[in-house]
């Protein structure tokens, strides 16, 4: 498939609604210093943009100047506002030189993809997989198709280590205030939604167990059962709150490991849970630790009746 007749100014470009600029952000961030990025909300691309005509420049940008294009995707994209015209040189694009430019990613829940886009192509699923890895496939898309990644240079380091220590002052903040505990529960009331959700996919084999306790949730796969618990240990900050999942057999008989525990955590836009003994383990958000804990429910229940 051939490909534009142009002279690419970005590798990567993002298009996004704007309830979706944090995500854009963070995923621009990992990208930033080593391809050349085009977020709208980036104050040196909005002195690009002022004094010319919005849809225009957008229309150009992705239809044109950037080797590779993301789309954050949810309903709603491409209606209306600058997406609409991105969504127009987007689709135009693709039907010139064909859809290997382009990356989606679906936001929604379930996820979702526009109705032009082909059957046969893989998208990300952030939810999935997080943030860190649909960066690293972003930039091997831009690769692939001709971006040649920078190597990072000391500034690039450096910026980057101000970066990292920013966010870690405001993630050590959060977690020792009041707005980390409710954002905490927060994150744990989105667990009890993913765990209802991830058990009604199951079948009827996974049952949700209710229970009076409000930070308690359960989930029963015949013989076995899963429980969550959420803790803390003082009403105004997260020092020593943590996330119990405890697994039992016949409903009272634990099983090893007895119980595991995580703590909530933050990594950039993102929120769930860590387990706190190794801080570098991968952040699970609610989704990716309720359909995980489904998983490892039917895998005992397989395992078990092979041993009968």
């Amino acid at each position: 498939m051939s490909v534009p007749p142009a002279e690419y100014r970005y590798d990567v470009a993002f298009s996004f609604l704007s309830q979706d600029e944090s995500v854009a952000r963070d995923l621009n961030n990992r990208l930033t210093g080593r391809l050349e990025t085009f977020i709208y909300s980036d104050a040196e691309r909005q002195a690009t943009i002022a004094g010319t005509d919005g849809e225009e420049t957008f229309g150009q940008v992705f239809g044109e100047q950037a080797r590779t294009v993301v789309i954050l995707y949810r309903e709603g994209w491409g209606n209306s506002g600058f997406t609409a015209a991105e969504s127009t040189a987007i689709r135009n694009r693709a039907f010139k030189f064909g859809h290997d430019f382009l990356t989606l990613i679906p936001l929604g829940s379930p996820p979702t993809t526009p109705v032009w886009f082909p059957r046969n192509r893989l998208w990300i699923g952030l939810e999935q997989y997080g943030p860190a890895h649909a960066a690293s496939v972003i930039e091997s898309r831009a690769r692939e198709a001709g971006s040649t990644a920078r190597p990072d240079s000391i500034s690039d380091l450096a910026e980057r280590m101000k970066r990292l220590l920013a966010a870690r002052k405001r993630r050590a903040g959060l977690l020792d205030s009041m707005e980390g505990v409710e954002a905490a529960r927060e994150c744990f009331t989105q667990l009890k939604e993913e765990v209802a959700r991830a058990a009604g996919e199951s079948s009827g084999l996974v049952i949700l167990e209710k229970s009076t306790n409000p930070d308690v949730v359960g989930l029963r796969c015949h013989r076995y059962t899963a429980t969550f618990a959420f803790q803390l240990a003082h009403a105004n900050t997260l020092k020593g709150a943590e996330l119990r999942l405890a697994w039992f057999k016949g409903g009272s008989r634990p099983l090893r490991p007895p119980a595991e525990t995580y703590a909530f955590d933050v990594d950039g836009e993102e929120v769930g849970w860590r387990d706190p003994s190794n801080p570098r383990h991968e952040l699970l958000t609610a989704r990716r630790l309720a359909d995980q804990t489904v998983r490892r429910l039917l895998f005992r229940l397989e395992e078990s009746d092979q041993d009968d």
